[in-house]
């Protein structure tokens, strides 16, 4: 008995003009699947989810009897049936049956946004769609007849399990699957079951490991390679491994999983092959069992993790495949020798069998060898074209110029590649808008006619650029109307309508106009090089949600380099923000790195904000309280000791950490009020003795890096006097817009009156009203930092009575400290001390460049940032602020013995 790889290898001339359309050859796609049921009945076809198998006789009859009711109900030829259904034993029998009825099915991933699923089910057209009742609310709106795989199972239960007689021809389809479209709504690309065959022909005839293989189900319906991994397994004798989604987005669960299942064939796109090798370098473990790794989707790039991988994975060879979705497979290369021999881009290799490929110049003519063409695919590899898109078909499949046939086509990429001089085609990158990202293709045409819907955008265009990783990363690049009304927040609020998270921009730049090319044009490669976190942090409109809390000032800090843009409010999204499922992976290192503690693998999905992370972290059994927060502990500098302001937090630092960078350690002293208000310190001498046990416990000697902002600044002159009495050294102390307390000596009215003399009569007018406004205002402005949550703003109750508890207890905090202020007289200081004064001076404060330090230290330098008192650390005087103190740590390091 004959099996679905002997028909596929018999030699082309026992066929007619496709393959296997011999006497007796298999004529469409259900039969490869049924030879092999046919051959190996009681072997495994699928482990399920449930760790149960289910063998291939018994797969077999499922699908045909789902096949035989779909059939019953106008399933045939070029007929299209829906699938919306998550990763399941249900998902693989419904796209048997449909293609064993003699239809195409259409992939509707049910993480996609509703509208876009919306769009899908609509254009498609199809009259049945296939789903698990779970999901039926996403299908709700489909004018079409809805069958639940689970609920209505029992409709075709006792019905017939033969074999179907095969309906469909090498030219009927097989799936429709949508892409991203240039004119801003996706495009159904309608595949042939012809280039299918022929790709399994080929695939089954050049696996470098040839026995039936454990393959892993990793890639989503949506995606073209679903179909390689499900058919070229089932075709083949092999077990098909389904992997739940928890498992398979999270590289070091993944791995194990590998171990476990004993997997020896993985398709895998590069970013999670990626991630797969960072993760066995992590743990120091390997899978083993595996001994082939197929990579397509992007543009694979030899990282030294995947050098270490391979070398070490003995017998496993890694295969780079290229093919866009409108050809599947068209190229291949394998890598050969020594892992750490292989080239940083390797080739995407050689046409397979039967597919012609063309480089061709902007007149359609052939280019020189080593010279850049466009990338053209003809022979048997083409699709039919795009679904109820003629226009579009007709720009992108056109006639073969060098085929003898005239009815060939060849399908236009967009790609431009060379060749060298062994023939392997080297891939240089799209021709067009088209990126992909994390191996998905977008179209950035799509984003930015979703973005022009917005009624507040007048002019919309998104960029993909690298990021420090190497990594892609989308940027919208937004001109508002009249109004300029668009937060980032509320255009992903927009997008994620129709856009799927996985292509989200990862930030959005507010622009006056477009650069323009001198022809006119848009000048992409001018909006590529902005720097989104320079735009965000000089835009002053920008409004977040603050942290609240140091926990969630600590995860914003991640969450901001995570994403390389700030700010980012702590209602923000992970998914919002372009993140995607592997890098939720690599965020949860970055977490567990900060907080110091492990963290479910499932924790961002579950709480994917910085509030409700912080929140879940803290029900889970957070850190001790303590009045030492490690807001940044990573790095090998000695650790900065920030003090906080009169609220008693350490939430304004913010900014400056961020821009300090990963190298310098920061530490936040919060005030003990805030855990036991009837322990307050009413003395800023207390206060600082207690601060001085802490940083001691975490760092017993010296020499100390001491800062603080106003308040902050006195408290932490006071720890730098009380540690040199100790006899400790400190290296460094910073005062960042800070007045000296009223000082033990006489002099200070003097100073003052003699300030106030040189004043000018617009400055007197301005100070005399701005310190009526602070005396009679003050403490309220200072409340205002945060707003008190009611329960119209839509946050659940018991949150919004801890918010404003906590608040409650900043309120008495301030009035705490404050009359610690009140009551504290400055000793001088023996050492040196630096003083950060904002530019614009504070019109409620008399003007003093030494601001009353000038006996109170033994030497004093001043740095003038930017900004004024308030602004100081915020924005892009933040980032000059850090960039001074940063210079003088490291001055102070050099110096201190």
């Amino acid at each position: 008995m004959e099996n679905a790889a002997s028909i596929l290898a018999r030699p082309e001339t026992e066929t007619s003009d496709w393959p296997g359309a011999g006497a007796g050859a298999c004529p469409c796609l259900s039969v490869l699947f049924e030879l092999q049921a046919d051959k190996t009945p009681r072997a495994d076809a699928v482990l399920g989810l449930d760790g149960q198998t289910v063998s291939y006789e018994e797969l077999n009859r499922r699908a045909n009897r789902l096949a035989h009711h779909l059939r019953a109900r106008g399933a045939g030829p070029d007929a299209l049936i829906g699938i919306c259904a998550e990763r399941s034993l249900e998902m693989i029998v419904a796209v048997l049956a449909a293609i064993k009825a003699g239809a195409a099915y259409v992939p509707l991933d049910p993480k996609y946004p509703r509208d876009r699923l919306r769009f899908m089910i609509d254009d498609s057209r199809a009259p049945i769609l296939l789903t698990q009742e779970r999901l039926l609310p996403l299908t709700a709106e489909a004018r079409t007849n809805v069958i639940c795989l689970d609920r209505d199972a029992a409709q075709w239960a006792q019905g017939p399990d033969t074999n179907l007689p095969p309906a469909a021809q090498p030219d009927h389809l097989a799936y429709v699957i949508y892409t991203s479209g240039s004119t801003g709504q996706p495009k159904g690309v309608a595949m042939r079951q012809e280039p299918l065959i022929n790709l399994l022909q080929w695939q089954l005839e050049n696996w470098s490991f040839p026995e039936p293989a454990r393959t892993l189900q990793f890639t989503s319906l949506n995606f073209d390679v679903s179909f390689q991994e499900i058919f070229s397994t089932l075709c083949s004798g092999g077990l098909l491994v389904l992997v739940a989604e928890e498992v398979r987005r999270d590289p070091g669960t993944l791995l194990r999983f590998l171990q476990a299942q004993r997997v020896q064939r993985l398709f895998l796109p590069f970013i999670a092959l990626k991630r797969l090798a960072e993760a066995a370098l992590s743990e120091k473990s390997l899978p083993e069992d595996l001994k082939e790794v197929i990579t397509a989707g992007e543009q694979l790039r030899i990282t030294p993790a995947l050098v270490d991988f391979f070398s070490r994975l003995d017998g496993c060879t890694l295969e780079n495949q290229y093919g866009p979705s409108e050809t599947h497979v068209v190229t291949a290369y394998r890598m050969s020798g020594p892992a750490r021999t292989w080239p940083p881009l390797p080739s995407i290799g050689k046409a397979i069998a039967n597919v012609t490929v063309h480089l061709l110049d902007a007149q359609r003519q052939p280019v020189p060898p080593g010279e850049q063409g466009e990338l053209y695919f003809g022979g048997r590899c083409v699709a039919r074209g795009y679904l109820h898109r003629p226009e579009l078909t007709e720009a992108r499949f056109i006639p073969d110029p060098f085929s003898p046939s005239p009815d060939a086509r060849l399908y236009r990429t967009g790609d431009l590649a060379h060749t060298l001089p062994d023939g392997n085609i080297i891939f240089e990158g799209r021709g067009d808008h088209q990126v992909k990202i994390n191996g998905v293709r977008v179209e950035l045409t799509e984003i930015e006619a979703a973005l022009a819907q917005h009624p507040d955008v007048k002019d919309a265009v998104v960029v993909a650029r690298e990021t420090a990783n190497g990594e892609k990363q989308l940027v919208a690049c937004v001109v508002p109307g009249p109004a300029r009304r668009l937060p980032p927040r509320e255009a992903r609020e927009f997008l994620q309508r129709t856009i799927p998270a996985a292509v989200m921009p990862s930030a959005f730049i507010l622009l006056d106009t477009l650069p323009l090319t001198p022809n006119g044009k848009v000048d992409r490669l001018a909006l590529a090089k902005l720097n989104p976190q320079a735009q965000l942090e000089d835009d002053s409109s920008v409004a977040v949600a603050q942290p609240q809390t140091p926990l969630q000032l600590q995860l914003q800090l991640v969450f901001e380099r995570f994403f390389k843009q700030r700010p980012i409010g702590i209602d923000a999204g992970f998914f919002e923000l372009g993140g995607d499922s592997l890098g939720a992976v690599a965020l949860r290192v970055e977490l567990e790195k900060t907080v110091g503690k492990a963290l479910s693998p499932n924790l961002i999905y579950q709480a994917p904000t910085i509030e409700k992370l912080a929140a879940a972290i803290e029900r889970d059994g957070g850190a001790e309280w303590s009045s030492l927060v490690a807001l940044q502990p990573l790095g090998t500098r000695p650790p900065l000791f920030l003090i906080h302001t009169t609220p008693g937090d350490v939430l304004g630092y913010s900014s400056l950490i961020y821009h300090l960078g990963l190298d310098q350690p920061c530490y936040g002293l919060q005030s003990l009020a805030f855990h036991e208000p009837e322990r307050a310190h009413t003395t800023i001498e207390e206060m600082a003795a207690y601060y001085i046990k802490h940083i001691r416990a975490l760092r017993p000697e010296g020499p100390y890096h001491l800062a603080g902002w106003c308040y902050g600044g006195v408290v932490a002159a006071e720890m730098a006097r009380q540690l040199k009495a100790a006899g400790q050294k400190i290296a460094f102390l910073g005062l960042i817009e800070t007045p000296a307390a009223a000082p033990a000596h006489g002099g200070t009215l003097a100073r003052k009156l003699f300030c106030l003399a040189r004043m000018k009569p617009s400055e007197w007018r301005t100070y005399l009203r701005e310190k009526i406004k602070y005396h009679r205002g003050g403490k309220s402005r200072n409340e205002l930092r945060f707003h008190r949550l009611e329960q119209r703003d839509g946050h659940d109750p018991k949150f919004i009575e801890e918010h404003n508890r906590y608040l409650d207890r900043l309120e008495l905090v301030y009035g705490t400290n404050m009359q610690a202020y009140d009551k504290y007289r400055v000793q001088p200081y023996a050492g040196p001390i630096i003083l950060f004064n904002a530019v614009e001076p504070d019109p409620a404060v008399i003007r003093d460049p030494l601001y009353g330090w000038k006996k109170l230290a033994q030497s004093i330098e001043i740095r003038m940032i930017p900004g004024n008192h308030d602004t100081i650390l915020q924005g892009p005087q933040a980032r000059l602020l850090a960039e001074a103190l940063r210079r003088d740590l490291e001055r102070s390091d050099s110096l201190t013995p």
